[in-house]
């Protein structure tokens, strides 16, 4: 059953406020104009919050998601219209000569299972034409940002569409090899509601995700460790990978 933050409406009510445009959209949007890419793919699309940026550059978008209530949420973005949306996984784009495919809000990291993230790679070069990019990022595991993951440490407090306050807090439950096991909490301040939703990422290492971008056909233009475009280190937080399909 997938974390309910992205199946259950009153929760991704919640996502764009969480989750609002910022450095990393920034990123991938100057990418795709410096790319001057035609087609952008956004796999993982989540609420279309970034697809329908691109679509008001006048980029053709396709976002995809597995969840239906996440597609709900996005066909409703200002530019909604102009998206082709997919509901399903890497496997349903199939060859469409994309230009430049994104997976954001570290999408990479729920691809828990090496066959799965060998298939989703491999279904988005089929996506690309020739000499056509990809980019995402994922958390860089030498950080161990998910020790942070606290009550203490993450709570915040947001108004719901309703005007009610919601109480946002994570919180770790299980870090075992490369995976981290995590709660999302929400508790609603005047009912005393709460609802929580599990979620397991698992964290590759730099050097485990260049193989898996060569085994699936795929050259390394650029990495990252942040989004000012700094070099990776130990304690960057990020792993941005910007790579060509051959």
């Amino acid at each position: 059953m997938p974390p309910s933050e992205f199946s259950n409406p009153r929760l991704v009510a919640l996502y764009d406020t969480l989750n609002p445009l910022g450095r990393d959209s920034d990123f991938y949007l100057c990418l795709g104009a410096e790319l001057a890419a035609r087609k952008v793919v956004d796999v993982g699309c989540g609420t279309g919050l970034l697809a329908s940026e691109f679509a008001k550059r006048g980029h053709a978008v396709i976002g995809l998601d597995p969840e239906a209530a996440m597609l709900d949420a996005a066909k409703r973005q200002p530019h909604g219209q102009d998206i082709t949306w997919i509901l399903g996984t890497a496997a349903a784009l199939g060859p469409c000569d994309a230009d430049f495919v994104i997976m954001t809000g570290h999408v990479a990291q729920v691809f828990l299972e090496e066959v799965d993230w060998r298939r989703g790679l491999e279904s988005i070069r089929e996506a690309l034409r020739r000499d056509g990019h990809l980019a995402f990022e994922a958390r860089n595991p030498s950080a161990q940002r998910w020790q942070r993951w606290t009550k203490a440490g993450t709570l915040r407090e947001i108004i719901d569409d309703a005007g009610n306050a919601v109480t946002v807090w994570t919180e770790v439950l299980e870090a075992s090899g490369n995976r981290v096991r995590f709660a999302m909490h929400y508790a609603w301040t005047q009912s005393g509601e709460e609802l929580i939703s599990e979620n397991t990422i698992a964290f590759r290492s730099e050097t485990e995700i260049r193989q898996a971008l060569r085994n699936a056909g795929f050259s390394v233009t650029q990495t990252y460790g942040d989004w000012d475009k700094s070099t990776v280190r130990v304690a960057s937080p990020e792993l941005i990978f910007v790579a060509r399909r051959i």
